[in-house]
């Protein structure tokens, strides 16, 4: 076959050939690189039904729910479905609410004026019953504020329309934003209508829900609920309105088939109601968000953590409005912590100041015990500290003054939510450390902390010390012993059969703040830097037995930064299978055959293939004059970040293979980086094409002998330094 002159051809190699691109394979999907770009509601949903596929636990009790996450006890329930107020509803509203479900509406928002008079009602006269009613009423604890499915509230990220919001600690001139919205409510959009019953007496509910008086211990034989087939969601309206009996199927919902179609299985309405809580949860103060979701006469409460997703057996709030009167009155008393912001934000008062002699006034010093828990959400956490408990015994807890916003928030809904803030950091009770940034993150309970693996490396490569973040404060909290959060402690949880949700602890870490790639001072800075990571990164491999497994432009900063997804290899310089089963790295920084379907074991050649595509994305959008990174990526390069790991993956094998596209790319590098282009893109992408041609051959070959975890030896160290015409300094073996 013919060989076409190769785009990869430069000083230090002459021309090149080659014959096996027609076989560099394709393959999908997952992390983001952040373009400033809003996202579409569309992309968002379609993006969470991956993230929460498998990850949700279904059929939790009413009781449950309210004493674990919202902090109504068991004993006040019980004490609240003695009230009178807590069975009727306001006759007017229900009368209205009735006639737009029966009419089929197909506006969701017809429903909101109705719903609301019948909650606040509710509400206002459960709280007067027991006297806890103010003088206010305008003002209740609980009141729902109604976008009408047409007001935009912004987040960082989108800008979404939210219909009704439940709102808590501010006036009802107040206009929600998502750090301090305490509950999304989300209609069903197209509900087929049902007749309700107008009372509780029937034995077609489950047990909870069963009894007017104990609805905790009902009597299996007079309560159970009628099973209902899995051709639809579980809907108690469903077996209320029909009043039948029948016989029970194989496919009824304690049938094993049935269990197996019914859990983790999220409509597209559902999907909805995530995606406001996914807005909630980008908030950096928020451990857990909370949905009511209300399908005509069902409700059914959410629950969204870091880790999975909770969901409650429906009830119909007509045939039953006690319930919805225990739901009002537990979020009306509910603290900002069982809200779920997060426990450890805490505000100081104004400081105590007395007068010295001559007038002059001094300020009393800081005292941690001065420190109060937040009483209602923030929008803006300058100023705000937060106070973490020692893990060590007998030792002051940690404080950190957060000085502005976060640098970094975590737009999704499950996963590691990790967030940048730029903090002081309290040190001997007494001093402040400044210009720190403060990590925290949710990492799965198998994966080594993040603080520890860095302290391994500084003590194993001291050599490359000073290209290790130093850290001043790290941690890690237990979600069920340290934090508590309520889906650890629900007695009723079952892990279903199908389910891939990881349990996940918060992990802290502070350490001095660094600067980005593109704020060094010259070209010649640049490529110093790079070298430097590159070595470091191979004695961490090397000589400290860890892989990053997550490069990217963000943390190459004069050192190698971010190693909460590394993977500390086994004695045969492996990653663990349990590591090995999780697919890491930022999309357009990530080796193009980790983008298959089913990609390979990740290698260390696969994170100097990272590095590459670094370089060739810094020589394309970093002003170094300016110390500046273009906000928005070059034409040639935009298919890189993707979110579809296919396309990603197919522009990289066409990059590598295709001279027209290539030369496309180099046209977009900055003048500043040419000798870049020419001395170290050109000799690395001809390095790869060659490993990648190699690899092809070898397969198609069937070739038992040949080692793919370097191309036969064409990616290496040595040979991708050699590349670069860069000598690896000599690092003594004794200081290893």
């Amino acid at each position: 076959m013919s060989t076409p002159t190769s785009s990869w051809s430069s000083p230090h190699s002459g021309s090149s050939s080659y014959s096996d691109t027609a076989e560099l394979s394709t393959s999908s999907q997952s992390d983001t690189h952040s373009a400033a770009f809003l996202q579409t509601i569309n992309l968002l949903k379609f993006e969470l039904q991956i993230e929460t596929q498998l990850k949700l636990y279904d059929d939790i009790s009413l009781e449950d729910f309210l004493q674990h996450v919202w902090g109504l006890s068991a004993e006040k329930q019980k004490q609240l479905l003695k009230l009178e107020s807590i069975r009727k509803l306001d006759s007017t509203a229900l009368a209205e609410y009735k006639r737009v479900v029966a009419t089929q509406e197909l506006k969701e928002t017809s429903l909101h004026k109705p719903f609301t008079m019948i909650s606040e009602t509710l509400l206002q006269d459960i709280l007067d019953e027991l006297g806890e009613l103010g003088k206010d009423t305008d003002n209740m604890s609980l009141y729902t504020w109604d976008g009408n499915g047409s007001t935009i509230i912004k987040s960082q990220f989108t800008h979404s329309k939210p219909g009704l919001i439940a709102v808590r600690w501010f006036p009802r001139a107040f206009k929600p934003d998502w750090p301090r919205t305490f509950c999304v409510l989300k209609f069903k959009s197209k509900h087929i209508p049902n007749t309700p019953l107008e009372d509780g007496s029937c034995d077609l509910l489950p047990a909870y829900i069963a009894g007017p008086d104990d609805p905790f211990t009902s009597s299996p034989s007079s309560s159970r609920a009628r099973k209902v087939s899995v051709e639809a969601p579980f809907d108690v309206t469903d077996a209320i309105a029909t009043g039948e009996k029948r016989k029970r199927s194989s496919k009824d919902v304690d049938g094993n088939d049935a269990k197996k179609l019914k859990h983790n299985t999220i409509t597209d309405d559902e999907i909805q109601l995530a995606t406001f809580a996914l807005e909630c949860m980008a908030a950096p103060s928020r451990y857990y968000a909370t949905g009511i979701f209300i399908d005509g006469f069902a409700i059914s409460l959410w629950y969204y953590d870091r880790t999975a997703i909770v969901r409650t057996q429906s009830f119909n709030f007509i045939a039953f409005p006690q319930y919805l009167g225990l739901i009002l009155y537990a979020m009306s008393q509910a603290t900002v912590q069982q809200a779920g912001f997060d426990p450890h934000l805490h505000v100081l008062p104004l400081p105590a100041i007395e007068k010295a002699p001559g007038d002059t006034v001094v300020e009393q010093p800081f005292d941690i015990a001065a420190l109060t828990k937040l009483s209602s959400p923030v929008e803006d956490l300058k100023n705000i500290y937060m106070k973490l408990p020692s893990k060590i015994t007998d030792q002051p807890p940690a404080v950190f003054k957060l000085v502005e916003n976060p640098l970094y928030v975590y737009h999704g809904l499950i996963g590691r939510g990790t967030m940048l803030y730029p903090v002081s950091q309290l040190v001997d009770n007494k001093e402040w450390l400044s210009d720190l940034v403060l990590k925290s993150s949710w990492q799965t309970q198998q994966r080594t902390p993040e603080g520890d693996i860095i302290k391994h490396l500084r003590k194993t490569i001291p050599a490359f010390k000073d290209h290790l973040p130093d850290i001043k404060y790290s941690a890690s909290y237990s979600s069920k012993d340290d934090l508590k959060l309520p889906r650890t402690q629900m007695t009723e949880l079952k892990i279903p059969r199908k389910n891939n949700a990881e349990e996940r602890d918060l992990h802290i870490l502070s350490t001095p703040i660094y600067k980005k790639l593109w704020e060094v001072e010259s070209v010649a800075e640049f490529k110093r830097v790079f070298v430097d990571c590159v070595e470091c990164h191979y004695h961490a491999y090397k000589d400290g037995k860890v892989l990053h497994r997550d490069l990217s432009e963000n943390n190459l900063m004069g050192i190698l930064n971010d190693w909460d997804m590394a993977s500390e290899l086994d004695k045969d310089g492996q990653i663990p299978p349990s590591a090995a089963l999780h697919r890491t790295g930022t999309i357009p920084f990530m080796a193009y055959e980790l983008l298959w379907k089913e990609p390979p074991l990740h290698l260390y050649r696969h994170e100097l293939e990272s590095f590459f595509y670094i370089l060739v994305w810094a020589a394309a959008h970093y002003n170094i004059k300016k110390k500046k990174r273009d906000a928005r990526p070059k034409e040639s390069l935009m298919g890189w970040t993707d979110k579809d790991m296919t396309s990603v993956h197919a522009d990289k094998v066409t990059f590598l293979s295709d001279t027209k596209t290539a030369e496309t790319v180099f046209k977009d590098i900055r003048p500043e980086f040419k000798d870049v282009l020419n001395d170290w893109i050109k000799p690395l992408g001809l390095l790869f094409l060659q490993a990648y041609s190699s690899v092809n051959r070898a397969r198609r070959g069937k070739k038992t002998s040949y080692d793919y975890s370097t191309c036969d030896g064409i990616i290496t160290f040595e040979t991708f330094m050699d590349a670069m015409g860069e000598t690896p300094r000599d690092v003594p073996s004794s200081s290893i």
